[in-house]
């Protein structure tokens, strides 16, 4: 299009030839902007079709790619590892939201409903079987395990029952719940001071370093985070043998996954990475229940 002679933004007179506003600094050649241009306005270069975002996703999907060449200084094409995780939480945070609020609802022949059609159960489901909390609503179900901290937890857990038998099902989907998964997203941000320490104390002596060992716990954190958003939690639909046999695919998939990552991450060797994988995860798997269970009762308590 041609030059302008009076700015379209603020009609500040234009001198012959000019291609920028003195006045507002609106370029003078006027053109409808495309679906990218306005992409990158909004969200930055990161964010296109060609920006770091996808190239980060698509390294981050090959175990421990990013990691490997984060720490050896390839980190201009990729987000930063906080910024990755940070994204991730977002996302996952958002999924088990929708998940939340669009509980499907079972109807029979008299279009009422059967029961529970959204089960919540968090906790240890190990050891001396103890529900902390039972709550019931039509078409909610909350479960709480105790495991062998049901005694320090039980004044939380009656203070968590009183406030949900003072609510109807649909406060607690739309307010209760929605503070349910923000403090559980926070227990998962406290979980990683874990992780990083148990990769330290799994490769103590062997050179690496506690910012190596924050980027690759950022880094699988994400994975993780994205995995369950957009895999784990879409499959949680799915009744009978294709939600059994499908969880424990995930479950092999993602313990493959780290096992590699891991492996290529630290230049670690099959056997040696297989145990060192082991310890690092021993101590997530046990705490991950109770602090689990712990920022649910805190939320509705």
């Amino acid at each position: 299009m041609g030059l302008r002679a009076a700015c379209t933004n603020c009609d500040h007179a234009l001198p012959a030839g000019a291609r920028f506003c003195s006045q507002c600094g609106q370029k003078t050649q006027y053109a409808p902007r495309t679906l990218r241009e306005i992409a990158q306005s909004t969200f930055g270069r990161d964010f296109t079709p060609d920006g770091r975002l996808w190239l980060t996703l698509r390294a981050l999907v090959v175990p421990g790619k990013l990691t490997e060449d984060w720490i050896q200084g390839r980190q201009q094409r990729y987000l930063g590892p906080m910024r990755l995780f940070l994204l991730a939480l977002f996302v996952q945070v958002l999924a088990m939201q929708f998940a939340v609020h669009s509980a499907p609802r079972v109807y029979d022949d008299a279009d009422s409903l059967r029961g529970p059609t959204f089960v919540i159960e968090v906790g240890p489901g190990l050891g001396e079987p103890y529900d902390l909390l039972n709550h019931k609503y039509a078409n909610v179900m909350i479960t709480l395990h105790g495991g062998w901290l049901r005694s320090a937890l039980h004044p939380l857990a009656s203070r968590a029952k009183a406030s949900l038998e003072q609510m109807s099902e649909a406060q607690f989907l739309r307010s209760a719940s929605v503070r349910m998964i923000s403090m559980q997203s926070h227990a998962q941000v406290a979980m990683l001071p874990l992780l990083i320490l148990s990769l330290g104390l799994a490769f103590a002596g062997r050179g690496h370093t506690i910012s190596g060992h924050t980027v690759f716990a950022l880094h699988v954190a994400a994975f993780a985070l994205l995995l369950d958003a957009f895999v784990v939690l879409p499959a949680r639909w799915h009744e009978g043998p294709v939600r059994e046999y499908g969880t424990w695919l995930l479950a092999g998939g993602a313990a493959l996954w780290f096992l590699l990552a891991l492996r290529r991450a630290y230049s670690s060797r099959p056997l040696a990475t297989v145990l060192r994988g082991a310890l690092v995860v021993a101590p997530l798997a046990f705490a991950w229940p109770y602090v689990d269970v712990l920022a649910v009762l805190v939320s509705l308590a």
